[in-house]
């Protein structure tokens, strides 16, 4: 009988062990499912207050009047540069959530789709050739093999 206590001892020890470890992993992977949550909140709050700041711009005719006459340029021109801007930082939003694992392989590929389309507009283009030294190397990489090469301006 004492060696089928000690039976059922080591048994009831075991599976408290088993359990404790299955414990301690589901609190590891719980907390790395909530960072990663954090984080891409943290980036998509982020992405957002730039595009608020430059749309409280747009929304000024006072303050768009002195950003445009500071860039040299007529407000119309100014104007097309901050939408363009706006798209270009949206591509980027999503390339980086992306990167980051926050958008699944599915819906991330509608967004590539979206993202191919807004590059062949010769607007975007022209403005993509002045601005892209501001991005990463990785998402310039991405943009130039996105962009049909009969589109890209630096073949023309």
């Amino acid at each position: 009988m004492e060696a089928l206590d000690f039976s059922l001892n080591s048994l009831l020890g075991i599976l408290g062990y088993l359990g404790g470890i299955v414990g301690v992993v589901y609190t590891v992977k719980s907390f790395r499912e909530n960072t990663k949550v954090k984080e891409g909140d943290f980036l998509m709050r982020k992405f957002e207050g730039f595009q608020q700041d430059r749309q409280a711009i747009l929304d000024n005719p006072r303050i768009l009047s002195i950003l445009a006459k500071a860039k040299n340029v007529q407000e119309d021109e100014y104007i097309l540069r901050s939408i363009n801007s706006f798209r270009i930082n949206k591509a980027f939003q999503l390339y980086y959530l992306h990167k980051k694992g926050h958008i699944q392989e599915d819906l991330w590929r509608l967004d590539e789709k979206d993202i191919q389309d807004l590059f062949r507009d010769p607007s975007i283009m022209s403005y993509w050739q002045k601005i892209k030294g501001f991005y990463s190397f990785e998402f310039q990489s991405f943009i130039e093999s996105s962009i049909p090469q009969s589109n890209s301006i630096s073949n023309k």
